[in-house]
């Protein structure tokens, strides 16, 4: 992979490189069309890329999760060969008065207890509800999201996919008949078709008719990572805040990070927060008080350290790129990519070349 590259013109560009892109940008190579990927990132992997916090390297960068998807699972441990297990100490935790019921996710009050998330339609809360019923549990990467971020960056090396990040994208245009101008911070790249997706944030777009208007969408997800010491009797990794008026779900992701250090006794939680949560010192300290009540710190566990972010994520909504699509008649096509697992399931009968990878990389297992 690299940062230079001297492109006049590509059958693909691709705008990101979270995983879905990622995985599309392969398919495409391996049909035999060159392929070029931009990001403003340092890194590869979008929203699912990880982070240096606290000293240590790979953590996680926010509280990610799988959906249900049988399809998805099977793709990613057969055709990906990145492990995706079956997901242990996970619990939905719901508040009634001053008293907390928890239960493990994937039995049967669990998915009961979705219906009481008022923050919800009552369609929203039908559909937590099938999504969690019995049987069908809950599945993340053994590694984390670092191992499959991993996985993808090593395909990609050995691929003809070509990335040049740290690299902006000013304007979109058709300036001939077939190819559509794409106006970098470095150089002009000229592509048959443009991939763009829901995270796709691009100053002004120009299309066949003039000058496309597309209103970005800000949805708030306050987030925070916290270090905490004298955790020795845990055995809570994960869990859904059904109805608690500050937090969503909180993820242990030190068991993801390789470089964490041997002491058992310290971890790190990422906690997702309600939009209208902000940062003050008194959230983090009822963060603690609630892990504390949950079973995910001990009673005399305490912060070492703690980091917040203001994230706004996605820029652009559904309806956002069918106009943007539209504008550019055809030859910018829009990729969804909200949810890993779902956009995993609708792609997946296509991407059946990438098991050409396989055996030619190391065995993650």
């Amino acid at each position: 992979m690299t940062n230079e590259l001297d492109v006049e013109q590509v059958d693909c560009l691709f705008i990101g490189t979270g995983p879905i892109p990622l995985l599309e940008a392969l398919n495409e190579s391996l049909q035999g069309r060159s392929v070029l990927m931009v990001d403003d990132a340092h890194v590869i992997g979008g929203a699912w890329s990880s982070i240096s916090l606290f000293g240590y390297s790979e953590v996680e960068n926010a509280v990610h999760y799988l959906l249900p998807s049988e399809t998805a699972v099977t793709f990613l441990n057969e055709v990906i060969a990145v492990p995706v297990v079956r997901t242990a100490g996970k619990f939905r935790a719901l508040s009634v008065g001053r008293r907390r019921f928890m239960t493990p996710y994937d039995s049967p009050a669990s998915a009961f207890f979705s219906l009481a998330n008022r923050r919800e339609s009552m369609l929203g809360r039908v559909r937590s509800l099938l999504a969690g019923a019995p049987g069908k549990g809950s599945f993340y990467f053994a590694g984390g999201s670092p191992s499959f971020i991993a996985r993808l960056q090593s395909m990609i090396e050995m691929s003809r996919v070509q990335i040049r990040l740290q690299t902006k994208v000013l304007e979109l245009s058709c300036e001939e008949e077939e190819l559509v101008r794409v106006t970098l911070s470095d150089g002009i790249v000229f592509a048959k078709k443009v991939i763009i997706t829901h995270g796709t944030k691009i100053p002004a777009y120009r299309g066949i008719r003039g000058s496309v208007e597309v209103a970005e969408s800000l949805h708030p997800r306050p987030a925070a990572h916290v270090l905490i010491s004298n955790c020795r009797s845990v055995k809570v990794r994960e869990c859904i805040f059904v109805n608690d008026s500050q937090l969503k779900y909180v993820h242990d992701v030190t068991d993801f990070s390789s470089t964490f250090e041997s002491d058992p006794t310290k971890r790190i939680i990422a906690a997702a927060f309600h939009p209208e949560v902000s940062y003050s010192y008194p959230v983090i300290d009822r963060l603690l008080g609630e892990l504390q009540k949950v079973g995910m710190a001990d009673s005399d566990s305490r912060i070492l350290d703690h980091h917040w972010q203001s994230v706004y994520l996605p820029s652009l909504d559904d309806a956002a790129l069918r106009t943007i699509a539209s504008g550019f008649a055809g030859r910018v096509i829009p990729l969804r990519t909200e949810s890993l697992s779902h956009g995993i399931a609708e792609n997946a009968y296509r991407w059946s070349s990438l098991l050409a990878f396989k055996g030619a990389l190391p065995n993650s297992r």
